[in-house]
Order: structure tokens, then sequence, then C-alpha cells
């Protein structure tokens, strides 16, 4: 061990354990953006493991957004300068980029506490009063290490390892067989990732055990119950990625921003709907038809279910998706909205589901307006309207467009349907195919 003067040592801990996880930061690396609201929203649950809570966090957080400087690098530095007995592992997706990690941390720590001279390999260092910080990648084994913490930095690099089965299963080996069994009742453990898919290793965890505390951060905010008070639609760090950026990356690949940056996979398959069965177009052909399909809700609140309307263009053997409008609104808005989205597109008919949510909406429409209103009653329950679809998608007669700011919404809800938050979107296609199926004869459309 380490020789050293006791008093001048105990001098230097006691002004460290005075400093907040904040002014640490700012002293420690004054060059870096420490008050960005996901990050203090980070630190308030952080500091909860420094006044001596056990916690099992998970942050769900973009690319590039500070979350491995700030939770897998800084917080475990701060960690053994407040507690240089205590036994740390970080876990990364390999063992190099792990090494990375513990050379960083290293960095830090010395700059606050002494360090062993004797035990400083770079996958284990200790501090000068036997705390240590053992670092692992995926596979790894860490046999004969303890730990007060244990931080999990994005064990999965890229689309083809989260795409793997076989991988998934090494990553989750590895968790339950290595890292899980170094813990003991009072364990700390941080998560910092970004989500590749539903059943990674977080999303494993997830459905088997009810006791985390997930704090999600998408980057662009999904609602207004979003922890850090956006409004929907607000980028996390306009400053750095600013709206338009992020809706250029939605565009590129909506399943692909949907999971990394908004931290919501769809599922490779859906329970019903499968992703190949979907087809794209550049530019909307000539259409003979326009029909729009309405599910509508009457509240604003955000615990209500949207207002949705998917608007339809209809070609001898194919349907083309042209809009899919959201919302939440009062009912005076929500029919301001549909006159408005009827002045836009011009549809030959609009159908409303012909229940509850809808029969007011229909019957003040129908008396105050010539809008081609057609009601419709359900007359089976939504997985049995879906079911009966399916052919006409994986027909491959269904068309969405290759670019639009709600693809990712519109894909997501198809895809996790019937398992996901929502299913307003899923049954305004339901009720427009079902009602083609069963009313639409001939191209003169003398049914309508």
């Amino acid at each position: 061990m380490a020789i050293y003067d006791e008093q001048s040592a105990y001098i230097l801990k006691l002004r460290q354990r005075q400093k907040s996880f904040s002014d640490w930061l700012a002293e420690i690396s004054p060059d870096l953006i420490w008050d960005l609201p996901h990050l203090i929203l980070m630190r308030s649950y952080l500091n909860k493991i420094i006044a001596g809570e056990k916690i099992k966090i998970m942050f769900f957080l973009p690319p590039q957004h500070g979350k491995s400087t700030h939770n897998t690098i800084h917080f475990p530095a701060f960690y053994l300068t407040k507690n240089p007995k205590n036994k740390v592992i970080v876990g990364a997706y390999n063992q190099e980029f792990a090494n990375s990690f513990s050379r960083k941390i290293r960095t830090l720590t010395e700059r606050n506490i002494l360090l062993s001279t004797e035990r400083t390999a770079v996958t284990e260092w200790e501090t000068s009063v036997g705390g240590y910080l053992k670092v692992v990648g995926v596979g790894g084994g860490i046999t004969g290490y303890g730990a007060d913490l244990i931080v999990i930095d994005d064990p999965i690099k890229n689309r083809e390892e989260a795409n793997s089965k076989i991988y998934r299963e090494r990553i989750w080996n590895w968790w339950t067989d290595s890292i899980s069994t170094r813990a003991h009742p009072k364990t700390s453990y941080i998560f910092t990732m970004t989500r590749w898919h539903q059943d990674d290793l977080a999303g494993r965890i997830l459905e088997n055990e009810k006791d985390w505390l997930v704090i999600c951060l998408p980057a662009l905010a999904e609602s207004e119950k979003d922890l850090l008070g956006r409004k929907e639609g607000e980028a996390l760090w306009p400053e750095r990625y600013p709206k338009e950026y992020l809706l250029k990356q939605m565009e590129q690949s909506p399943a692909t921003f949907q999971a990394l940056y908004q931290q919501r996979p769809s599922a490779e398959s859906g329970a019903i709907f499968q992703m190949e069965w979907w087809e794209y177009y550049k530019e909307l052909p000539n259409v003979e038809f326009i029909i729009q399909s309405w599910d509508t809700a009457f509240k604003k609140k955000q615990e209500n279910d949207r207002s949705v309307c998917t608007t339809w263009g209809i070609t001898k053997n194919s349907y083309y998706l042209i809009d899919c409008w959201f919302e939440r609104l009062e009912f005076p808005q929500l029919k301001r909205m549909v006159v408005n989205l009827y002045d836009k597109y011009k549809p030959h008919l609009i159908l409303f589901e012909d229940a509850a949510s809808g029969q007011s909406l229909i019957q003040e429409l129908q008396n105050e307006t010539r809008l081609p209103i057609k009601p419709v009653r359900p007359l089976t329950d939504k997985i049995a309207r879906a079911h009966a679809i399916t052919p006409i998608i994986e027909a491959k007669k269904v068309f969405l467009p290759e670019r639009s700011s709600w693809l990712c919404d519109f894909l997501n809800e198809m895809l996790i349907f019937p398992n996901g938050a929502h299913d307003d979107i899923v049954d305004t296609v339901t009720q427009f195919l079902n009602y083609i199926r069963n009313e639409y004869i001939t191209p003169s459309f003398r049914r309508l």
C-alpha cells in the first residue's frame, strides 16, 4: 500500500466530502457543460447513491448526449472520492472500451484521493485504503470481485449485435452468471443506455424484475408528462441537436430513430403486423379516390387517447397512406380539425367509428356541414379487425411514404399492437381497410 501522511489525507478527504457532485464536476472538468437539464436531472438521482441509498436505476438517452461522460466516467470517480474503501465494477460492450473508461476514471480519481501503487492494472486498480475499480467487457469474468456499485454502459455496440439473438443471449448470460452475482443486498446499480432492441439487456431485466427505476429521456419530448417538463416535440439538447436536425434523422430511418433517439425500439416482427409487409413510395401516384378514417377522443389531458385521422389515396390495386394526423383536442377544436383536414385533402368519404366517442361528433357534423360523413359500426373486437386486414398488407398493397415526421410513430404502433400504450392509429387503419374490403366493390365507388 502507498505510504502517505495520514493527517493530510484526512484533511483532503474531508474537503472532498464537503463538495456536491455538481461543484466537483465544475472544478474537475470546467471545460465541459454540466448545467444541461437532463444532466441535472440525472444528478438528482445519483446524489441519492452518494447519500447512502440503495438504488437500481436505468437511464435511457440518445447517443452523444453526455450520458457516459457524466454517469460512467465522472460519477464513479466522484463516488470513490467520497467512498475510497468501496468497490466499483464498470461493464461495457467490450474490454477495450471498458479499459478506456478505467483510464479516464483513474485520471479523475487520483486528482482527489491517493491510489495504491501496488495494484495499478488498467483492468483493476485500488485506492490506498482498499477500495477498487474493476472494469470488464461483455463476456468477461470477474470471479472473486464484489461490488458496492455496479455501472453498466451500453452493452450493445451496433444494430448487428442488437438484432442477433445469440449475442443478446450472451449479454444476458454475462449479466446473470457474472455481473449480478457480484452484488450484495446494499449494492446500487446504474445502467446508462441507448435502447437498441426490445429484448436488449434492459428490456429483459425489466421483464423479470420490478424494482428498477427507469429515467427515459427521448431526443424529442413525446408528451406533457416529460420528465423535464418539455412540451411535446421539444428537443432534449436543442443547442447541439435542434429539432430540425432530429426530424431529418427521423426521416432517414424511422425505426432506428425510434429506438436510438426515442428509446422505444419496435419489435422486429409485430404480434400481428410484420415490418416486411409494408411497401413505400417516394412520390404519390395519381389516385382515383381519397378516404379519411377517424378515431376520436374529446379530452385534451395527456392520459386520454389521441384523436387520429389517416388520409388514404386509392388506386386500382393499392392503398397509399398520405397523412397521419394525431393530437389531443377538446371537442370544439376537434370538430374544426375535421373540417380543416377535409379542406386540405378533399376526401370523397370520411369514416367515423359509430361508437360512444364519435356519435356526438358525427351528429353535429352531419347537421352543420355537407361533409361526406360515413358512420362505421365495428362488428368485432380490435384484434379480430386487425387480423382481418393482414392479407391486404401482406399482399404488398399498402404503401407508406418513405419520409414523414409521423412515420416512426405509425410503424411503432402498428408493430407493437396489441401490446402498445396506444392503438388509435391502428383503429383508423383497420377501419379504413376493413371498409374497403367489405364495401368497395367497383372503381365507380357505387357503394360510397
